[in-house]
């Protein structure tokens, strides 16, 4: 009984279909927030700097940064530029203009772009070509450190994390999508289940049977086991997608970063948000995949179905959407309730609805049939 309920769910058409919306929402979705960790092309970008500069960091002084580690950060910079001065006076051209120091070249270049008499543009341009040659770093990358030393300098006690904030809101952003394809998934499996039997009057002649009467359990947990099954393939696969922007490095780093503007409202880490977002999509598959399958049982056809699922749909695509900056305090559930961990509650209410509503419904049944 069991593999044969199994086999109308795990049709080659089914399994065709849940494949190219898989690359659909890949291409569409996952994919772009990938590429944004995309470290090719030329030239230097602010945020891989900005990266370049966090890993350096946590690999120094661990996922947070203490007052003693911030003085040591100050005197790195420090020694940085000071190891592009002397790269500076090792070349002609700087000797040649009189620049013998980092904060020289800098006054002299504001000097030569606003065109002010006695500075070269041409030999300006020249300098700011050679400027960085034998070393590692470059102007974007002094920028940033900059930057980031101001920021901690600006930040509340206790913000002190090692994370960027375009990791966490880039994430965040992942891993809704990343729920988004979870949940169209759970409809695909357990939207044509039940409209299909009832549809041909196959679950009367299944109740006029005594090892009938318990189909809808049995094709009820093969439903959810099947959703739960393909949401942690689902799962699998996108952590291996994100695995290849190297973020996994700031695991331990709270949400609390001194790069970040936004306050959590709950007090976990980086990883932690990868954790509460697995069980929101498994609570909410179970959920939303319950729902679905009492409706398709109480459906005479395939377009009384779909009326029937499209509003759960709406509302559940619609909670999935206003997942983003979940666990901070500018989310949307967040500011409405201001309840910690809401996005998780909201999941696991709807998933005990599913569940009661599938209870109610087999007594009814049971009840109707004379079981």
């Amino acid at each position: 009984m069991v593999l044969q309920e199994l086999k109308k769910i795990w049709t080659p058409m089914r399994v065709i279909l849940l494949i190219l919306v898989s690359v659909l929402m890949y291409t569409s979705f996952l994919s772009p927030n990938v590429r944004r960790f995309d470290t090719g092309g030329n030239g230097f970008d602010a945020f891989q700097e900005k990266m370049r500069i966090s890993k350096e960091w946590i690999e120094n002084y661990g996922d947070t940064i203490e007052p003693e580690e911030y003085s040591k950060i100050e005197k790195g910079f420090e020694e940085i530029i000071a190891q592009i001065s002397v790269n500076m006076s090792q070349k002609e051209i700087f000797n040649e203009c009189g620049v013998g120091s980092y904060e020289e070249f800098l006054v002299y270049e504001t000097n030569a772009v606003n065109g002010k008499e006695g500075f070269d543009y041409e030999k300006y341009k020249e300098m700011r070509e050679q400027l960085f040659v034998d070393t590692s770093y470059n102007s974007v990358y002094l920028q940033e450190y900059q930057k980031m030393m101001v920021d901690y300098e600006k930040a509340a006690v206790g913000n002190n994390a090692i994370l960027p904030w375009e990791v966490s809101i880039y994430t965040t952003d992942f891993l809704m999508y990343l729920s988004l394809w979870c949940f169209i998934t759970v409809l695909l499996i357990s939207a044509p289940v039940m409209v299909n039997d009832v549809a041909s009057n196959m679950n009367k002649e299944q109740y006029s049977s005594k090892v009938g009467r318990r189909i809808y359990k049995v094709q009820y947990w093969c439903t959810i086991v099947s959703v739960l099954f393909t949401e942690i393939i689902v799962i699998v696969a996108g952590m291996a997608i994100w695995s290849t922007t190297d973020t996994f490095v700031f695991s331990g780093a709270g949400l609390n970063s001194f790069m970040s503007l936004r306050e959590p409202s709950l007090n976990i880490w980086y990883a932690d948000l990868f954790t509460l977002f697995i069980v929101i999509a498994l609570l909410l598959g179970i959920g939303v995949g319950s729902i679905t399958f009492c409706l398709s049982s109480r459906s005479s056809n395939v377009i009384s179905m779909l009326m029937k699922v499209t509003p759960l749909a709406v509302v559940a695509g619609m909670y999935i959407l206003g997942l983003g900056n979940a666990f901070y305090k500018n989310n949307v559930f967040y500011g409405l309730v201001h309840i910690p961990g809401i996005e998780v509650i909201m999941a696991g209410v709807i998933a005990v609805v599913g569940i009661v509503v599938n209870v109610a419904n087999y007594k009814a049944i049971a009840k109707s049939r004379n079981m």
